[in-house]
C-alpha cells in the first residue's frame, strides 16, 4: 500500500469524501492528522509507562543525571 497526502479545500471536501466512498472498504485507509498525533502520543505514553515500571521494579542504572521537578 502506498501513502499519499492530499490537502483538500473545505469547499470540495464533501465531494471528495463522497468520491472516496465509491471504493471498496479495504481499498483505502483515511488517516487524519489527529490519528497521527494520537499514535505519536500513545507511543510516548507507552515509553513513559515502561520507564516508570523499570523504576518501580528497581531496574535502573545510575547515569549521574539529576532531574529536579517543580511542584
Amino acid at each position: 500500500m502506498q501513502t499519499v497526502t492530499i490537502r483538500v479545500s473545505d469547499h470540495y471536501a464533501d465531494k471528495f469524501f463522497s468520491f472516496l466512498e465509491l471504493f471498496p472498504k479495504n481499498a483505502l485507509k483515511i488517516e487524519t492528522q489527529e490519528d497521527k498525533k494520537a499514535k505519536e502520543l500513545e507511543k510516548h505514553r507507552k515509553a513513559i509507562r515502561a520507564s516508570l515500571d523499570d523504576i518501580n521494579n528497581d531496574r535502573v542504572s545510575d547515569t549521574g543525571i539529576i532531574v529536579k521537578m517543580k511542584g
